[in-house]
Protein backbone atom coordinates (compact mmCIF):
# COMPACT_ATOMS: atom_id res chain seq x y z
CA UNK A 1 0.00 0.00 0.00
CA UNK A 2 2.82 2.39 0.74
CA UNK A 3 4.37 1.71 -2.67
CA UNK A 4 1.16 2.82 -4.38
CA UNK A 5 0.96 5.87 -2.18
CA UNK A 6 4.46 6.88 -3.26
CA UNK A 7 3.56 6.70 -6.94
CA UNK A 8 0.26 8.58 -6.64
CA UNK A 9 0.26 12.33 -6.15
CA UNK A 10 -1.04 13.74 -2.90
CA UNK A 11 -4.65 14.80 -3.01
CA UNK A 12 -5.31 18.10 -1.29
CA UNK A 13 -8.55 19.39 0.07
CA UNK A 14 -7.53 22.99 -0.50
CA UNK A 15 -7.48 24.59 -3.99
CA UNK A 16 -4.08 25.13 -5.64
CA UNK A 17 -2.40 28.46 -5.05
CA UNK A 18 -3.03 31.13 -7.65
CA UNK A 19 -0.03 32.85 -9.17
CA UNK A 20 0.30 36.48 -8.39
CA UNK A 21 0.15 38.80 -11.36
CA UNK A 22 2.90 41.29 -11.80
CA UNK A 23 1.48 44.76 -11.65
CA UNK A 24 3.21 47.35 -13.80
CA UNK A 25 3.13 51.04 -13.23
CA UNK A 26 1.28 53.02 -15.93
CA UNK A 27 4.49 54.80 -17.00
CA UNK A 28 6.35 51.58 -17.81
CA UNK A 29 3.66 49.88 -19.86
CA UNK A 30 5.11 47.76 -22.63
CA UNK A 31 3.09 47.62 -25.81
CA UNK A 32 2.09 44.11 -26.69
CA UNK A 33 2.53 43.16 -30.31
CA UNK A 34 -0.69 42.88 -32.28
CA UNK A 35 -1.98 39.46 -33.16
CA UNK A 36 -0.66 38.44 -36.55
CA UNK A 37 -3.34 38.30 -39.18
CA UNK A 38 -3.03 35.83 -42.00
CA UNK A 39 -4.36 36.43 -45.50
CA UNK A 40 -7.53 34.68 -46.48
CA UNK A 41 -6.94 31.47 -48.41
CA UNK A 42 -8.15 31.70 -51.99
CA UNK A 43 -9.34 28.21 -52.86
CA UNK A 44 -10.20 29.22 -56.44
CA UNK A 45 -6.55 30.07 -57.20
CA UNK A 46 -4.66 27.23 -58.85
CA UNK A 47 -0.93 27.42 -57.91
CA UNK A 48 -0.07 25.31 -60.96
CA UNK A 49 -1.32 27.91 -63.45
CA UNK A 50 1.13 28.83 -66.17
CA UNK A 51 0.56 32.59 -65.66
CA UNK A 52 2.95 32.58 -62.71
CA UNK A 53 5.90 31.67 -64.92
CA UNK A 54 7.68 34.49 -66.71
CA UNK A 55 7.47 33.43 -70.35
CA UNK A 56 10.79 35.10 -71.28
CA UNK A 57 12.66 33.19 -68.57
CA UNK A 58 10.87 29.96 -69.46
CA UNK A 59 11.81 30.35 -73.14
CA UNK A 60 15.44 30.98 -72.16
CA UNK A 61 15.40 27.84 -69.99
CA UNK A 62 13.99 25.75 -72.84
CA UNK A 63 16.56 27.21 -75.26
CA UNK A 64 19.38 26.25 -72.88
CA UNK A 65 17.89 22.79 -72.41
CA UNK A 66 17.53 22.11 -76.16
CA UNK A 67 20.98 23.47 -77.08
CA UNK A 68 22.80 21.48 -74.41
CA UNK A 69 20.49 18.44 -74.19
CA UNK A 70 19.93 19.28 -70.51
CA UNK A 71 23.59 19.35 -69.47
CA UNK A 72 24.18 23.14 -69.28
CA UNK A 73 21.14 24.90 -67.85
CA UNK A 74 20.57 27.57 -65.24
CA UNK A 75 18.32 26.81 -62.29
CA UNK A 76 14.75 27.71 -63.12
CA UNK A 77 11.77 26.82 -60.96
CA UNK A 78 8.85 25.47 -62.94
CA UNK A 79 5.77 25.42 -60.68
CA UNK A 80 4.27 22.52 -62.60
CA UNK A 81 7.44 20.47 -62.16
CA UNK A 82 10.18 19.45 -64.50
CA UNK A 83 12.87 22.02 -63.79
CA UNK A 84 16.50 20.90 -63.73
CA UNK A 85 18.48 21.66 -60.57
CA UNK A 86 22.19 22.19 -61.34
CA UNK A 87 24.89 21.07 -58.89
CA UNK A 88 28.41 22.33 -59.61
CA UNK A 89 30.96 20.32 -57.68
CA UNK A 90 33.33 22.41 -55.53
CA UNK A 91 35.59 19.39 -55.17
CA UNK A 92 35.21 17.32 -58.32
CA UNK A 93 36.75 14.28 -56.62
CA UNK A 94 34.22 14.29 -53.76
CA UNK A 95 30.77 13.56 -55.14
CA UNK A 96 27.60 11.82 -53.96
CA UNK A 97 27.76 8.04 -54.13
CA UNK A 98 24.77 7.58 -56.42
CA UNK A 99 26.04 10.21 -58.89
CA UNK A 100 29.38 8.38 -59.07
CA UNK A 101 27.57 5.08 -59.58
CA UNK A 102 25.45 6.48 -62.42
CA UNK A 103 28.54 8.08 -63.99
CA UNK A 104 30.25 4.69 -64.05
CA UNK A 105 27.10 3.15 -65.53
CA UNK A 106 27.13 5.68 -68.37
CA UNK A 107 30.83 5.07 -69.01
CA UNK A 108 30.28 1.30 -68.97
CA UNK A 109 27.50 1.54 -71.57
CA UNK A 110 29.68 3.76 -73.77
CA UNK A 111 32.63 1.36 -73.44
CA UNK A 112 30.46 -1.61 -74.43
CA UNK A 113 29.02 0.21 -77.44
CA UNK A 114 32.23 1.84 -78.75
CA UNK A 115 34.84 -0.67 -77.61
CA UNK A 116 36.77 1.91 -75.56
CA UNK A 117 38.17 1.71 -72.04
CA UNK A 118 37.16 4.96 -70.33
CA UNK A 119 37.27 5.19 -66.53
CA UNK A 120 35.83 7.83 -64.21
CA UNK A 121 38.37 10.44 -63.13
CA UNK A 122 36.22 13.28 -61.71
CA UNK A 123 32.71 14.73 -61.81
CA UNK A 124 32.47 18.39 -62.77
CA UNK A 125 28.73 18.94 -62.40
CA UNK A 126 25.38 17.26 -62.58
CA UNK A 127 21.76 18.31 -62.97
CA UNK A 128 18.94 16.37 -61.45
CA UNK A 129 15.30 16.52 -62.34
CA UNK A 130 12.35 14.87 -60.64
CA UNK A 131 10.02 13.07 -63.02
CA UNK A 132 6.67 11.53 -62.19
CA UNK A 133 7.16 12.09 -58.41
CA UNK A 134 9.41 9.04 -57.97
CA UNK A 135 11.89 9.09 -60.84
CA UNK A 136 15.10 11.07 -61.03
CA UNK A 137 16.93 11.99 -64.18
CA UNK A 138 20.62 12.89 -63.86
CA UNK A 139 22.54 14.81 -66.55
CA UNK A 140 26.17 14.32 -65.52
CA UNK A 141 29.24 16.03 -66.98
CA UNK A 142 32.45 14.29 -65.95
CA UNK A 143 36.09 13.77 -66.77
CA UNK A 144 37.08 10.31 -67.93
CA UNK A 145 40.51 8.88 -68.53
CA UNK A 146 41.16 6.71 -71.56
CA UNK A 147 43.31 3.89 -70.18
CA UNK A 148 44.70 3.00 -73.62
CA UNK A 149 46.62 6.30 -73.96
CA UNK A 150 46.16 7.97 -70.52
CA UNK A 151 44.39 11.02 -71.96
CA UNK A 152 41.58 12.94 -70.26
CA UNK A 153 38.32 13.61 -72.05
CA UNK A 154 35.07 15.33 -71.11
CA UNK A 155 32.12 12.98 -71.06
CA UNK A 156 28.35 13.41 -70.68
CA UNK A 157 25.80 10.87 -69.59
CA UNK A 158 22.11 11.03 -68.81
CA UNK A 159 20.84 8.34 -66.45
CA UNK A 160 17.24 7.76 -65.49
CA UNK A 161 16.57 6.25 -62.05
CA UNK A 162 13.22 4.80 -61.03
CA UNK A 163 12.43 3.29 -57.64
CA UNK A 164 9.22 1.44 -56.92
CA UNK A 165 9.02 0.94 -53.15
CA UNK A 166 5.82 -1.11 -53.33
CA UNK A 167 7.59 -3.65 -55.55
CA UNK A 168 11.00 -3.19 -53.93
CA UNK A 169 12.53 -2.74 -57.36
CA UNK A 170 15.10 -0.35 -58.75
CA UNK A 171 15.63 0.59 -62.39
CA UNK A 172 18.48 2.64 -63.87
CA UNK A 173 18.91 3.19 -67.58
CA UNK A 174 21.21 5.37 -69.63
CA UNK A 175 19.58 7.68 -72.12
CA UNK A 176 22.74 9.46 -73.33
CA UNK A 177 26.37 8.33 -73.12
CA UNK A 178 28.78 10.34 -75.24
CA UNK A 179 31.91 12.42 -75.38
CA UNK A 180 31.01 16.03 -74.64
CA UNK A 181 29.76 17.91 -77.68
CA UNK A 182 29.94 21.70 -77.98
CA UNK A 183 26.67 23.34 -77.01
CA UNK A 184 24.87 25.69 -79.35
CA UNK A 185 22.25 25.53 -82.06
CA UNK A 186 22.33 22.30 -84.05
CA UNK A 187 19.79 20.23 -85.93
CA UNK A 188 17.35 18.42 -83.64
CA UNK A 189 17.91 14.78 -82.85
CA UNK A 190 15.50 12.62 -84.83
CA UNK A 191 14.76 9.58 -82.68
CA UNK A 192 12.82 7.82 -85.44
CA UNK A 193 15.61 8.08 -88.04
Amino acid sequence: MTEIAILLPKIRDEPPQQRKRKLESPGSAVATPPIQSFPKVDYDHNPWDDDEVDSVIEKEYHRQFVESDGFDVDHFYLPYGGGQVPHIMENKYDYPYDVGLFSRLGLHCYNLEKGTSLKLAAINKYNDKLRFTRCLCYHITLEAIDTSNNSLCNFQTCVFKDFLPEQASFLAQTEISRLKVPSGPRPPYLWWA
